[in-house]
């Protein structure tokens, strides 16, 4: 039995798990394929197109996005989970693995406690020069980046940032991404090289952080959440609305986006408060935010969502809305059942974000 599991390797790969589902579909990694059938079996540990036929197990999920060997994967996998000295046995690969001791996760600490943790986190970084020049070409100033609070993720120390942050008072229990390693200390789980998004709720608490990768994963993820949900003493992080702006007595409106980075540039030019939810399928939070504004005043909201929700595909000859359009209609009807009026923001679709026709807009950023 490998020492790892279906979902970690999903994980790795920047797939999102589905909550409370054993199985589900996804586009296919063979791209002579195309198709929207690849099924994850995660009670199987299996996976399987049901139009071209590609599929395995765990290792075989890893090879399709890789494109390494199924050796080469083991190890990968192993590495970038931290798991130890890779297994020289060759039966380790027809499942001859002791099996991976049960891993107990923290509690998520409140809010609070998050915040302390991460901001003092944060200000033991610093934001690389390349980082700071791509957040500058986007259209922030040097100031609002500054002010943000955007960093990069350390190449080093990790174990001695974990150590101050111990020393200044901090908890790091319960708090995403920090972990007990073999020698029982504390260390924080940075996958690869990224950017550091403070993630705000609606009192700008950070209580999340997202991390903007240099180099998108194979299925094209970029963006991926500071969580240790498979290490020891490590806690699984959520998907948080991101919060910016001021809410005033008097305040009526918010702007509805996608992801925090654009959420930081909409809510900048045009000085309304603005929720930037992960995708526009992770709305669970956001409901609960829509609720806590309207009891303050809230009436009325503009979706701004990424322009590739109108994308259509080709199904037996016939044009049908995408996944993504649908599950842009339902983001609609949750917040109309809310009896919050909105109103559906649209910009050419050669830009694709709000962002972008914001910044060309205002500040000339093309």
């Amino acid at each position: 039995m490998l020492p790892y599991r279906m979902e970690d390797v999903l994980h790795l790969l920047q797939i999102p798990v589905p909550a409370r589902v054993n199985e589900f579909e996804i586009r296919c990694p063979n791209t002579n394929c195309g198709g929207k059938r690849f099924n994850i079996n995660l009670s199987k540990q299996a996976c399987c197109c049901r139009k071209c036929g590609t599929g395995g197990g765990i290792l075989d999920l890893y090879t399709f996005y890789t494109g390494v060997s199924r050796k080469e994967a083991h190890r990968e996998i192993v590495r970038l989970l931290n798991l130890g000295e890779v297994v020289k046995n060759k039966e380790a690969f027809v499942g001859q693995e002791p099996a991976r001791p049960e891993v107990v996760l923290e509690e998520m600490a409140s809010a609070d406690i998050l915040h302390e943790t991460y901001s003092q986190l944060l200000a033991y970084l610093v934001l690389a020069p390349d980082h700071q020049a791509m957040l500058e070409k986007r259209g922030f100033t040097a100031a609002e980046i500054q002010k943000l609070g955007y960093r990069s993720t350390p190449v080093l120390g990790l174990q001695a940032i974990c150590d101050k942050l111990a020393l200044s008072g901090c908890q790091l229990r319960g708090v995403p991404g920090f972990f007990l390693n073999k020698e029982d200390t504390w260390t924080i789980k940075f996958v690869n090289r990224g950017i550091l998004i403070p993630v705000r709720d609606l009192k700008h608490r950070i209580v999340g952080i997202q991390v903007r990768l240099d180099h998108p994963y194979p299925n094209g993820g970029k963006y991926l959440w500071l969580s240790s949900n498979n290490k020891t003493g490590g806690t699984r992080g959520t998907t948080w609305t991101h919060y910016t702006g001021k809410w005033t007595k008097k305040s009526k409106s918010a702007i509805i986006t996608e992801g925090p980075i654009k959420g930081d540039i909409c809510n900048l030019l045009t000085g309304v408060p603005t929720l930037a939810i992960p995708g526009v399928s992770s709305i669970k939070h956001l409901a609960f935010c829509l609720d806590k504004l309207k009891e303050n005043g809230l009436e009325k909201v503009y979706v701004a969502l990424d322009m590739d929700y109108k994308d259509t595909k080709i199904v037996d000859g016939k044009e049908i809305p995408s996944e993504v359009f649908k599950a842009y209609q339902k983001l609609l009807q949750m917040i109309s059942d809310k009896g919050i009026t909105y109103y559906r923001l649209d910009w050419p679709r050669e830009m694709k974000g709000i962002d972008d026709y914001l910044m060309f807009k205002n500040r000339g950023v093309q």
